[in-house]
């Protein structure tokens, strides 16, 4: 049982162990063991990815240009310049130094050049510009564009192409903006690019690997020995609720965990929710994962989809306390046994139905599955204990697309579940193949606007009107996502005196507004206007 309960007051908003590399003092005599991107630039040196000059410096501060870059981030993925075919860009030398860097990403679609079919190999690269090859190189795993939450920083737009890049280097720790104002247009120096090139090894965000098929990307799976810090947390630990048995404090990445539930409280809920906690500097950021009550009986469903340290508390209705518990997300999955397993998971099915996507399988006595699905070079999966079903997560198949996605279940036999200690390998089921199809839905996530109704339907070839007022600054810009996922911006229009927000036209509040939107082909729009944070108030 933990010892010195401590609790913390959540709201929730509804609509919204690394092995780290060790560097030296750099060998460069214009870096001393006292500048602040020294470590990165040791390690960079020290891996032959980064070189200096002749005279053994650095010059840190020097900006570096389009082929500089690109060449760096290539050698810290290790690609494999394996490609002869010309990149057709009229200002290239393929015979510089460069070239095999510049035919590679351009065969790979990394990079695409400007629309006068040059690559302006000398040109300065930006912030923008660098995060974009560096997360298109390495493969990130960000949101499409339509997905980010909100501007990242207060001089970045939702919208801009660059919007999913910032946002996940962001939100993974490799800028080190100590503001909230990112310069997006700032030519980047030699340090900078240092930086965020170690700190996404550090991260470990690479998901780029040469030749890697699907059965190597499921082969390729860390596995991990259960910690001593072990143990189970009481089921009366938190306030108001009894769960029905002892949870543990150590989970696995893209584990789905069930926390199931009775309140003993007399007040009535309709919701309740979990959040984990993780700290970020002096603050700590949150992700809420909402349950479902049946009169006084609740079930959570915790997705743990990235490793670490989290404080984890349970929380009824929309706000409150909570006591909290410390947990460990391992970055793998667990150790495997000894034995033979020859039992295989089967009848594996998928179902939609009240707007959830449900698979279910029976386990046939595994005690542990692990379920894999895979498109093309795309894999994704999740674990859960003693569990022959769950819903899916449609955020966790952000990186697929519309078409046939297989999935199989691995399944192993355990003589513990709290911690996992697993007796038998993993067998392996047969496959089952879907169509799959984007999902949408519609939500007014603020009630600081009122406007007009707007049709679900639309015959073709007519146009969207809607009016309406606000009571907070909004964007004079709206943005749509077309059928062909291209963001497509519209006016809305005002006859109150427009305000100005980094450089950004803003209707102010307490004005009224109005806009016009024509589709001109079939297909589902989602339409979004957003508050002077960058936040969606419409969906």
């Amino acid at each position: 049982m933990l010892k010195n309960i401590s609790k913390v007051l959540i709201l929730l908003f509804l609509f919204t162990t690394l092995n780290i590399p060790i560097a030296s003092a750099s060998s460069f005599s214009d870096i001393p063991y006292t500048h602040p991107h020294s470590d990165a630039i040791s390690y960079l040196q020290s891996n032959n990815i980064i070189q200096g000059y002749e005279d053994n410096t650095f010059r840190p501060d020097n900006l570096i240009n389009r082929v500089e870059f690109l060449k760096i981030v290539l050698e810290s993925t290790n690609v494999p310049l394996d490609v002869t075919e010309s990149t057709g860009f009229s200002d290239i030398d393929e015979n510089q130094w460069y070239g095999p860097y510049v035919k590679k990403a351009k065969k790979e679609g990394w990079v695409q050049g400007y629309p006068d079919n040059t690559f302006k190999p000398l040109n300065k690269i930006n912030k923008i510009e660098a995060l974009k090859i560096l997360g298109e190189v390495q493969g990130w795993d960000k949101l499409a564009l339509g997905e980010v939450p909100e501007a990242a920083f207060e001089d970045t737009y939702r919208f801009s192409w660059y919007s999913p890049y910032v946002h996940f280097a962001k939100e993974n720790e490799l800028l080190f903006e100590e503001t909230t104002i990112l310069n997006p247009g700032q030519e980047i120096t030699r340090s900078y690019m240092a930086e965020i090139v170690y700190r996404s090894i550090v991260q470990q965000v690479i998901l780029y690997k040469p030749g890697q098929t699907v059965e190597d990307k499921i082969e390729d799976v860390k596995e991990i020995a259960t910690p001593d810090t072990f143990e189970t947390i009481d089921a009366t630990f938190f306030d108001n609720m009894v769960l029905d048995n002892n949870i543990p404090n150590t989970f696995y990445l893209n584990e789905v965990y069930e926390i199931n539930g009775t309140l003993i409280t007399t007040n009535s809920y309709d919701t309740i929710f979990a959040f984990l906690a993780k700290k970020n500097g002096t603050s700590y950021d949150y992700i809420h994962m909402v349950g479902e009550i049946e009169g006084k009986d609740f079930r959570i469903p915790i997705l743990f989809n990235k490793p670490g340290e989290y404080q984890l508390g349970i929380i009824p209705g929309t706000a409150g306390e909570s006591n909290i518990i410390s947990i460990t997300v391992l970055d793998g999955i667990p150790q495997e046994g000894e034995a033979i397993n020859s039992t295989k998971s089967s009848n594996l099915d998928i179902k939609f139905e009240n707007d959830k996507t449900k698979i279910s399988w029976d386990g046939n006595g595994n005690d542990i599955s692990r379920v894999y699905f895979y498109q093309d070079d795309t894999v994704h999966y999740n674990i859960l204990r003693n569990a022959e079903e769950y819903k899916l997560h449609y955020k966790d198949f952000k990186n697929f697309k519309e078409g046939e996605v297989c999935f199989k279940v691995f399944g192993a036999k355990a003589s513990s579940l709290k911690p996992v200690i697993l007796d038998s390998k993993w067998s392996q089921s047969d496959e089952k193949c879907f169509e799959a199809v984007t999902h949408n839905f519609r939500l007014s996530l603020d009630d600081s606007i009122n406007y007009s109704s707007i049709p679900e339907v639309l015959p073709f070839n007519k146009t969207i009107s809607v009016s309406g007022s606000t009571s907070i600054n909004i964007f004079a810009d709206g943005a749509v996502i077309t059928p062909s996922g291209i963001v497509d911006k519209f006016i809305i229009n005002t006859t109150a005196e427009l305000g100005s927000y980094f450089g950004n036209d803003i209707i102010q509040a307490n004005s009224t507004f109005n806009f016009s939107y024509k589709p001109l082909n079939a297909g589902t729009y989602i339409l979004e206007v957003n508050d002077q944070g960058g936040s969606a108030v419409l969906n």
